[in-house]
């Protein structure tokens, strides 16, 4: 969906939003359209007041770094059992396609994109119902979607911009090797390549890995950009290590 919001999953603008949506944004409850409304405004102003991102993200309290390890420990727990669902409400909003299938006076999607959406989830909905798997719906797939995702995602956002600075991408943005785990859970499809990401955002993400080898060629580039061995680590190896106390 990531790539499809930069209209790299398909030439085709249609066959493009279809794919992204009917495969990856509606299981999820996103829309494309929604996401692509704030993500390219994101590249464009990134850590500016124009970035629709940052600035949320800049007046919550939980976004201010450096902070104790305990007050982060509290926030990820709190997102783990669901606590911290009304303050990702406001960010969420412009994600999914829940509450604009019910209420679409923002016009945040088209009459088509909230037919797709529903339909897509009746369908869900009526397989799951009809195949006695409705438990393992709500169990292995809504319920990690408002709880474990969202203490990902925080950790992911915290790490990927220093929201403190709104100069060139090399002051701001963040790249992380992460382990085999971290790449399975925290930055999957190698959304951890960040900087190479924002320095190129049409290259697509399988190609993110040759892209980042091809930078690390330039000495400036390997003194300047802020590169990190691991989300979690102790000493100097863990990003997330250097903003908590």
């Amino acid at each position: 969906m990531h790539d499809a919001t930069h209209y790299r999953l398909f030439a085709n603008r249609r066959l493009n939003e279809l794919a992204s949506n009917w495969l990856c944004a509606f299981p999820a409850g996103m829309v494309t359209s929604c996401y692509r409304r704030g993500h390219l405004p994101h590249h464009v102003f990134t850590n500016r007041p124009n970035d629709p991102y940052w600035a949320k993200l800049v007046e919550d309290p939980a976004y201010r770094f450096p902070q104790s390890r305990q007050s982060f420990r509290r926030l990820l727990l709190r997102d783990l059992f669901c606590l911290n669902f009304g303050a990702w409400r406001p960010i969420l909003r412009y994600w999914t396609g829940w509450g604009a299938v019910i209420d679409n006076r923002e016009k945040l999607l088209t009459g088509s994109e909230r037919l797709q959406f529903a339909a897509f989830w009746l369908i869900v909905a009526a397989a799951a119902i009809a195949s006695g798997a409705w438990l393992w719906l709500i169990v292995m797939w809504l319920l990690p979607l408002h709880t474990l995702c969202l203490a990902f995602m925080r950790v992911r956002i915290v790490a990927e911009h220093n929201l403190d600075d709104s100069g060139p991408e090399l002051s701001h943005t963040r790249h992380v090797d992460a382990s085999w785990l971290e790449r399975l859970t925290l930055a999957p499809l190698n959304i951890n390549y960040h900087i190479a990401h924002h320095l190129f955002p049409s290259v697509p993400l399988h190609n993110l890995p040759r892209l980042h080898a091809l930078l690390l060629r330039d000495p400036a580039f390997r003194a300047q950009a802020m590169l990190w061995p691991r989300y979690f680590g102790k000493n100097d190896k863990g990003l997330m290590n250097s903003l908590l106390r």
